[in-house]
C-alpha cells in the first residue's frame, strides 16, 4: 500500500475517475452497470480528511490493490502448503509478479473500478482455496464480486466442488441468498437513484427506469444490445487482440510459468485445479463476447485471467 500511495494520482486522471468520484460524492449512479458498490464504499473513503474527492477515491483503489496482492500471495501459500512446501517462496514470487505489472501499478494508483474488480475476484479465489467444508464463504465472495460488476459471473465454477452439498434445499437457499443479497446493490440501487433523479439532478441519464424490471430491460436491451455479441465468428476475431494483450501486459517469463503451471496444477490436484482453470476458460469466453473499447481488454480481462 505504501508503494501505491507514493504514486497515487492527486486528482482526476481521465477515463471514468471524475465520474466515479462525483458519483461517490453524490451517492449517485455512473454509466451502466452503475457501480453501486464502488460508489457506496467510495463515499466512506470521502470522509477521510486528505486531498480532493478524486484522491480519496483513489485511496480506495490503492487499498484494493494492496488487498489483491495479499490475497494472491495468501492463496498461493495455502495451495502450495497442501503439496508439502514452497508456500513462502511461492507467495513472494506471486506477490512480485502481480505488483510489478505496469498495468496493475497504473490502475491501482487512480480512482478506477478495475482493481476493485480484480481484488474481489481474488477474494473469491482465496475463499475457494481455503474452503474445504462449506461453500458459503465462496458464495458470499462471488456475490460481492457480482455486486461490483456482472462480468464476475466467470467465478461461478468455483462453487462446483460443493455441488452435492448445494443439492440440499436448505444449503442451496443459503448459498443463493449469499450470492443475491450483495447483488441486490447492483439491481436495486440504480433504479432507486434513478427514481430520486426525477426531482433531483442526476449525473448520468439512465432513461429513468422506475422499476427493477425497467432497469433490467434497459441494461439488456437499450444499453448492452450493442456491447455484447455471441456470434462465433465475431467472438473468435475478438480473441486475437485479447491474446495479443498478454504479450504487451505480461512479461514473458511470468507468462511462460503460468502456461506451464496450469497443466501441472490440473494433473497434481484435478478436483481443485479444474474449477480454477474453468474460471479462466469462462472468463476468456465472456471476454470474447465483449465488443467494448479495445483498451478494456488488459484492464478487465487479461489481469484477472493471468493472476488467477
Amino acid at each position: 500500500f505504501g508503494v501505491l500511495l507514493r504514486g497515487l494520482a492527486p486528482s482526476v486522471t481521465g477515463d471514468d475517475t471524475g465520474e466515479l468520484a462525483c458519483a461517490a460524492r453524490l451517492l449517485d449512479v455512473t454509466h451502466p452497470p452503475g457501480h453501486g458498490l464502488f460508489c457506496l464504499v467510495g463515499r466512506l473513503f470521502l470522509l477521510l480528511p486528505a486531498g480532493d474527492p478524486a484522491f480519496r477515491v483513489a485511496l480506495l483503489t490503492a487499498a484494493c490493490g494492496a488487498a489483491a496482492v495479499v490475497l494472491l500471495a495468501s492463496s498461493v501459500r495455502t495451495w502450495l502448503g497442501r503439496f508439502g512446501g514452497g508456500g513462502a517462496i511461492g507467495a513472494v514470487l506471486a506477490a512480485l509478479a502481480a505488483a510489478s505489472l505496469p498495468s496493475f501499478l497504473h490502475l491501482a494508483t487512480e480512482g478506477e473500478k478495475y482493481v476493485p474488480h480484480l481484488a474481489l475476484a481474488l477474494l473469491a479465489v482465496r475463499a475457494y482455496v481455503a474452503g474445504r467444508v462449506s461453500p458459503f464463504p465462496v458464495a458470499a465472495a462471488v456475490g460481492m464480486a457480482l455486486a461490483h460488476h456482472p462480468m464476475s459471473l466467470f467465478l461461478l465454477p468455483l462453487l462446483w466442488p460443493w455441488r452435492r452439498a448445494l443439492a440440499v434445499p436448505r444449503a442451496a437457499f443459503l448459498a443463493a441468498a449469499l450470492l443475491l443479497v450483495p447483488f441486490s446493490v447492483k439491481v436495486v440501487y440504480p433504479p432507486l437513484r434513478a427514481e430520486a433523479a426525477v426531482t433531483d439532478r442526476a449525473l448520468f441519464d439512465w432513461g429513468r427506469p422506475r422499476t427493477v424490471r425497467g432497469l433490467a430491460r434497459y441494461l439488456a436491451v437499450v444499453q448492452y444490445r450493442e456491447v455484447f455479441s455471441f456470434r462465433p465468428g465475431e467472438a473468435a476475431a475478438r480473441l486475437a487482440p485479447q491474446l495479443a494483450a498478454y504479450g504487451r501486459e505480461i512479461p514473458w517469463p511470468a507468462l511462460l510459468a503460468a502456461l506451464l503451471g496450469a497443466p501441472l496444477l490440473l494433473r497434481a490436484f484435478p478436483p481443485g485445479g479444474g474449477p480454477l482453470l474453468a474460471v479462466i476458460g469462462l472468463h476468456l469466453a465472456m471476454a470474447a463476447t465483449d465488443r467494448a473499447n479495445p483498451h478494456l481488454t488488459p484492464l478487465f480481462h487479461v489481469l484477472p485471467q493471468f493472476l488467477i
